[in-house]
């Protein structure tokens, strides 16, 4: 009769011997592409993502904006200031009738697609300062970073844009904003391949995992399982708003938050008939203004356009310069009812 110890080694070298079997078979016959591993040779990987942007600074950030670059990349001339923002170099705080507005996104707001000052942050503030006139120096300071998420977002506001004393916060919402996991390019570089990543059976129990929840809270939908409110993302989402309206109003900053549609799916040439994820965005709004966010939804204003004069291609959904300058246009009576 075998004793305990040995039982138990003979388990573990036959589930050893099964896992290894499972590997080569998965390798060999169907290899996993969920959560593949980058491959640190590849040359597509630096161009942009070196070139733009290198590792973060701040605790919490895995890459952030390289300061004080004047360059092109992916057809986009930018332009950032010593801090690795994309718009100006910040005045002096005590700059008479300065209004600082902070404007905290991902790609949407950062500009991505569209020439330096075509972004809606350059635009809102030719906006504002046309409203507030000779008397205000207006300042809209853009801390966007592509592919940035909430959790991203929430330490910039803490150690980028609070500091600077905004008079008001503006945070870009997309509804790719509650995917926290490094499944972004830029996020997948810059935080590394995880341990876990190099077994395709373990990425295939990974994508099994993934595939039902997105079925169960979203339908097969993963933008709607983002924001199923039981479901696991939103709840990683909730205590991060907490933190952020929290933050704010420890300083006494307005929050304005500008939630961007998908409009990728519709028809291209025509304007869209009915917003397919109007709940999700009803249910965003109710989220943000529950924690005194004043929220303005982007999808009426940019539907009521074909996709083709807003976003940049069917399958993208970064705006057009017009779609820029309707937001922008659209965002600047809110940020003015702060403000005045």
């Amino acid at each position: 009769m075998h004793s305990a110890p040995r039982r138990l080694a003979l388990c573990l070298g036959v589930l050893g011997g099964l896992f290894v079997a499972a590997e080569l078979g998965l390798r060999v016959f169907r290899p996993v592409g969920y959560r593949k591993p980058l491959d640190e040779s590849a040359s597509e990987r630096h161009e942009w993502k070196n070139r733009v942007h290198e590792p973060g600074s701040v605790p919490g950030l895995a890459y952030e904006l390289v300061p004080s670059i004047d360059t092109t990349a992916e057809g986009m001339h930018i332009v950032t200031n010593s801090l690795g923002l994309r718009c100006e170099e910040p005045l002096d705080r005590a700059t008479p009738g300065l209004v600082r507005v902070a404007v905290v996104g991902d790609s949407m707001a950062f500009g991505y697609g569209v020439q330096q000052g075509e972004d809606f942050p350059a635009r809102l503030e030719h906006e504002l300062q046309a409203e507030l006139g000779a008397g205000r120096t207006v300042e809209v300071l853009n801390f966007a970073v592509g592919g940035y998420s909430l959790a991203d977002e929430l330490v910039v506001l803490r150690e980028r844009a609070l500091p600077l004393h905004p008079d008001l916060v503006v945070l870009e919402y997309c509804l790719n904003d509650p995917e926290l996991d490094a499944v972004q390019p830029l996020q997948a570089y810059f935080r590394g391949n995880e341990w876990w990543q190099h077994s395709h059976v373990l990425r295939f129990l990974g994508s099994r995992v993934h595939g039902r929840r997105i079925a169960e809270y979203g339908g097969g939908d993963k933008w709607r399982a983002l924001h199923h409110p039981d479901g696991p993302y939103w709840r990683e989402v909730e205590p991060l708003l907490d933190e952020f309206a929290h933050d704010c109003a420890d300083c006494g900053v307005p929050m304005v938050a500008l939630v961007l549609p998908f409009l990728t799916e519709e028809p291209f040439d025509v304007p869209v008939a009915a917003y397919r994820y109007a709940r999700e965005h009803e249910f965003v709004r109710r989220e943000l203004g529950e924690r005194g966010f004043d929220t303005l939804d982007a999808a009426p204003l940019l539907a009521a356009h074909p996709p083709r004069a807003t976003i940049l291609a069917p399958d993208d959904i970064h705006l057009t310069p017009f779609g820029h300058d309707l937001v922008a246009h659209a965002l600047g009576p809110k940020v003015l009812a702060h403000l005045r």
